[in-house]
């Protein structure tokens, strides 16, 4: 009887099966050609397994998928015989934090509010942007290990309790790591807690800043976009929320909110909710809360 690793073989390339239709001819060049395989596509029409091969082309995109053998002629630099083994579309990660993998097993005794204390006032602080390169990169490869492809990642920022000071250091390393580690990703940038020192005017400054900067990075098809680590629900006023619209307005992007993550703080957050209805960010696109 095979084991569960002899049967499964989920393809971890950071590449979607989404739309790919079944080809018959190929250009005769390619980076990548996997025969053999037992496909489920979860393609439209295609919701039964079957047996075919897989081109991949230099651009590290699927160009081609096909029953039975590929097409004589059809060259690769790399080919790879499945014998058999299942392929599948590599699982989405809708919220992680991938630097945190480097604290796993941190504070076990602890819920959520007292493990983020933890993590947060005892741990990250004392780490630099560079270490963070390293904690994002292993979260990163881990999930790739695990069959998870794709993430939507909120990545550390000193300001993640408090105030801004403009830093991008942090975001940046990270950034770096998420590109460097093969995820496609979407990178989530915190804006910290508005305050006397800290103005809605800077943050929106501040996140165009940095996503000006990604522009100067290496392109790759892997990094899908940068939206906002969304922190309403833990503010003193409506104007952190209404701040975080107007950034999604003004720059195009997308948040995502941490809200009712704890059954202490659920009280307080159901309350605070008509911010995100006044501001808009309760329907804007890709506003989502984790229950």
């Amino acid at each position: 009887m095979k084991t569960l690793t002899e049967a499964l073989f989920v393809l971890i390339l950071s590449l979607s099966f989404a739309g790919v239709n079944v080809a018959q001819t190929q250009a005769p060049q390619a980076k990548l050609l996997i025969t053999n395989a037992l496909l489920l596509t979860m393609v439209q029409g295609q919701e039964k397994p079957f047996t075919g091969y897989i081109v991949v082309g230099n651009h590290e995109t699927i160009t081609a998928i096909g029953t039975g053998s590929p097409p004589s002629g059809l060259s690769a630099t790399t080919t790879y015989n499945a014998a058999g083994k299942w392929i599948i579309p590599g699982f989405i990660s809708a919220h992680s934090h991938l630097w945190q993998s480097a604290y796993r097993g941190l504070a076990p005794d602890k819920e959520l509010d007292g493990w983020l204390t933890v993590l947060y006032v005892e741990h990250a602080p004392e780490s630099k942007a560079e270490d963070f390169y390293w904690f994002t990169l292993d979260g990163a490869l881990d999930h790739l290990r695990h069959g998870i492809t794709g993430a939507f990642n909120f990545n550390y920022a000193p300001s993640d309790l408090g105030s801004s000071t403009g830093d991008q250091s942090f975001d940046r390393s990270e950034l770096r790591a998420e590109l460097k580690s093969g995820i496609r990703f979407v990178h989530s940038i915190s804006i910290g807690q508005l305050g006397p020192k800290w103005s809605a005017d800077q943050a929106i400054a501040y996140v165009k800043s940095f996503m000006d900067w990604t522009k100067t990075q290496p392109s790759s098809s892997r990094f899908l976009k940068t939206m906002l680590d969304g922190g309403g629900a833990y503010a003193e006023n409506a104007d952190q929320v209404r701040t975080e619209a107007r950034i999604m307005r003004e720059l195009g992007i997308g948040d995502e909110q941490h809200y009712l993550e704890t059954a202490a703080e659920q009280v307080k957050e159901r309350l605070v909710f008509p911010w995100f209805v006044e501001s808009g960010i309760s329907w804007r696109a890709a506003s989502s809360a984790q229950v």
